[in-house]
């Protein structure tokens, strides 16, 4: 459980900025420009020695206020040093109520090129975290619903291997047949704990447990997160 609370605010991390990259274009496409005016350029050091350039502007809000708006936009090198204090830029602005989401308008060739890292990253972001729940909670999911509704027959080891890295892993290979008309081969591979590990070898006999209408979906009971009080 430790494990699957600490991935929930990664995993919330990914789907928010894949929320902000595909909502963003689309917003940006529906929001008119509103000219502002350059109030102040500055530059911040990252920890890293990365500088970030910062833009800060007044614009007209949405709807015809009276009184302007000010706001801070992080623009790219060159946009930096082509602006200047007081000069005129168009920005989108679009907001509801108190929140208000405002950014520089740009050409669509230089918005690709200031959104593109961010991109890349979402996607590898969100690549690495769609293996990682599955992990932790897709197949756990499974492995508890089998222990209530799977079809318990005998399998054998077949294999068993040690992966090491930065973190060890346990993990069995088996194979089974099902009880179904006509029985078929099944073989399968789970990750398990280092003294479930232990306590298996090769050709032991144990039970594993199957989805009679997906037989894809097995577990090895005694390798399993989860217990039933009868099996």
């Amino acid at each position: 459980m430790g494990t699957r609370l600490f991935i929930l605010p990664h995993t919330l991390i990914g789907i928010g900025v894949l929320v902000f990259v595909i909502g963003e274009p689309v917003l940006l496409a529906l929001t008119p420009s509103t000219p502002g005016v350059v109030t102040h350029l500055s530059t911040r050091k990252g920890s890293k020695g990365a500088m970030t350039y910062l833009m800060d502007f007044d614009y007209s809000p949405a709807g015809g206020a009276a009184r302007a708006a000010h706001d801070q936009e992080t623009i790219t090198r060159e946009e930096f040093q082509t602006l200047h204090p007081g000069g005129r830029v168009m920005v989108r602005a679009a907001g509801v109520g108190r929140f208000h989401y405002v950014v520089l308008a740009r050409s669509r060739g230089a918005y690709v090129r200031n959104r593109v890292a961010l991109w890349i990253w979402a996607i590898f972001w969100n690549g690495i975290m769609c293996f990682v729940v599955y992990a932790v909670w897709v197949v756990p999911a499974r492995h508890r619903k089998l222990v209530s509704i799977g079809r318990p027959v005998a399998g054998k080891i077949s294999a068993r291997y040690v992966t090491r890295g930065k973190s060890t892993s346990y993990q069995v290979k088996y194979t089974f047949t099902t009880s179904d008309i006509p029985p078929e081969q099944q073989q399968g591979k789970m990750t398990t704990t280092r003294a479930q590990y232990d306590a298996l070898a090769v050709g032991d006999i144990v039970t594993v447990l199957y989805d009679p209408n997906r037989p894809a979906h097995h577990v090895v009971y005694e390798c399993g997160e989860f217990k039933a009080e009868t099996i």
